[in-house]
C-alpha cells in the first residue's frame, strides 16, 4: 500500500479577512454600532485601526445602560472623540446614525448641547445621511447648517425638535426627508423647506405642529412617496393640494381638504376619509360625500381607509348608490375603526360591490 507524505498546507492558516478591500470592509462595518466595530480590530493586524477610517458611525445610547442607569459622560465623551479622531484624518463621513434616550431632564440637557455640535460637526465633513432618534422632552432646534448641506442625501428627525428654516437653503441632493414631532412656525415654512429639495422622492411629515391653519400646495415630477399627519386640532383647518405623476405611495391625517391631481402612478394610499365637512368652510364637493377624493384612488392595489366621522359610516351605502367608479385594480384593503354594528356591516357590503379584484379585506375595530 502506498503512502504518501501528507501536506502541512491543510494546516496553514489563510487570513482571509485581511484580504479583504478596504471599501468592503467598511460596508461589513456599517451595518454594527460603532462600539463593536471598534472591537473587530483583534481579528486582523490589518483592522487594527480600520475603524479610524470608517465613514459610516452608528452610535446607539442603549447599549451603555447597566440596568436601568446610563454612563452619559461615557457615551458623550466616546462619540465627542471618534468625531475628533476622523477630525484629524480629515476624511468625510457618509451616514451619521443616533439612537438616545429617554433620559431624565438633566441628562437632556447635556444631551441637547452635544447633539446640536456633533450635527454640525457631521456637516462639515460633507455628511450623506443624518438618522437621529431622541426620545426626550426638551425641545431641540435643528441647526441652520442642515439645511444648507450640499451633500446631504437623507434626513430623518424622529426627536421634538424646532425647526426654524435660515432665509438661504440648498438641499440639492436630498432625496428623503422624514421629521416626526417637529415644529415649523407656518405653513410658510413648510413650502420653504419643500421648494428648496428640487430631487426629493421620499416626504414624510409625521406629528407636524403648527402656530395656525396649514395649507400645502405641492408640485413635483420627482416625488414618489407622500405622507402628512398633522398634530390634530379642532380650531385649526388643514388643506393639502398635491400633484405628482410620479407618485407610488400616498398617506394623512388630519386633513380637512386634500385635492391629488395628476397622481396616475399611485398604487397605495393611507387616508382618513371625511364622510361629510367638519367645517362649514369646506365645500361638500371636497369630502368623501362628493366622491371626488376618493375617485381619485381608484387604481391603487393596496387601500387603508378611516370613515370620519366614524357615526356617519351608515350614510356609505346612500352615497355609492349611483357611483359612476370601480376600484378595478384593488387587491388589499383595511378599514380602521370599524364596528361590527348593521350601519358598518351594510357599508362594507356597498364597498365590496365596487372592489371586484379584492383578494383581502381587513376590519380594524375601535379600541
Amino acid at each position: 500500500m502506498e503512502t504518501g507524505n501528507s501536506s502541512d498546507s491543510s494546516n496553514d492558516e489563510v487570513d482571509r479577512i485581511s484580504k479583504l478591500t478596504e471599501t468592503l470592509i467598511h460596508h461589513i462595518l456599517s451595518f454594527i454600532d460603532f462600539k463593536y466595530a471598534i472591537q473587530t480590530c483583534v481579528l486582523s493586524k490589518r483592522w487594527r485601526y480600520i475603524w479610524t477610517s470608517l465613514p459610516a458611525l452608528n452610535f446607539d445610547s442603549k447599549l451603555y445602560f447597566s440596568g436601568r442607569t446610563c454612563d452619559h459622560k461615557r457615551v458623550l465623551d466616546f462619540v465627542d472623540n471618534v468625531l475628533t479622531l476622523r477630525d484629524s484624518r480629515g476624511s468625510d463621513i457618509q451616514k451619521f446614525h443616533l439612537v438616545c434616550g429617554p433620559f431624565y431632564s438633566r441628562a437632556d440637557d447635556f444631551w441637547t448641547s452635544r447633539l446640536h455640535r456633533w450635527i454640525i460637526h457631521v456637516v462639515k465633513a460633507n455628511v450623506e445621511d443624518i438618522n437621529v432618534h431622541y426620545d426626550s422632552k426638551a425641545v431641540f432646534k435643528v441647526p441652520d447648517c442642515v439645511f444648507m448641506c450640499k451633500s446631504l442625501k437623507s434626513l430623518n428627525l424622529t426627536i421634538s425638535c424646532r425647526i426654524i428654516l435660515p432665509n438661504s437653503l440648498c438641499l440639492v441632493r436630498l432625496k428623503y426627508l422624514k421629521l416626526k414631532d417637529s415644529s415649523l412656525n407656518n405653513e410658510e415654512q413648510i413650502q420653504k423647506l419643500l421648494s428648496s429639495c428640487p430631487v426629493l422622492e421620499h416626504l414624510e411629515l409625521s406629528d407636524v405642529s403648527s402656530n395656525g391653519h396649514i395649507n400645502i400646495s405641492i408640485s413635483s415630477l420627482t416625488l414618489k412617496h407622500f405622507g402628512l399627519h398633522i398634530k390634530y386640532n379642532k380650531l385649526c383647518h388643514n388643506k393639502l393640494r398635491l400633484s405628482a405623476p410620479n407618485l407610488l405611495s400616498f398617506a394623512s391625517s388630519s386633513l380637512d381638504f386634500v385635492l391629488l391631481d395628476n397622481v396616475s402612478s399611485l398604487l397605495a394610499a393611507d387616508t382618513d376619509v371625511q364622510v361629510k365637512p367638519r367645517n362649514a368652510d369646506f365645500p361638500v364637493a371636497y369630502t368623501w360625500q362628493g366622491l371626488e377624493f376618493f375617485e381619485v384612488l381608484r387604481n391603487v392595489k393596496d387601500l387603508t381607509i378611516s370613515f370620519l366621522p366614524v357615526e356617519d359610516v351608515r350614510r356609505i351605502p346612500e352615497l355609492l348608490q349611483n357611483q359612476p367608479f370601480q376600484f378595478s385594480n384593488l387587491l388589499h384593503c383595511k378599514l380602521r375603526k370599524m364596528s361590527l354594528s348593521p350601519h358598518s356591516m351594510h357599508a362594507i357590503a356597498s364597498l365590496l360591490k365596487i372592489m371586484p379584484c379584492i383578494e383581502s379585506f381587513t376590519l380594524e375595530l375601535p379600541q
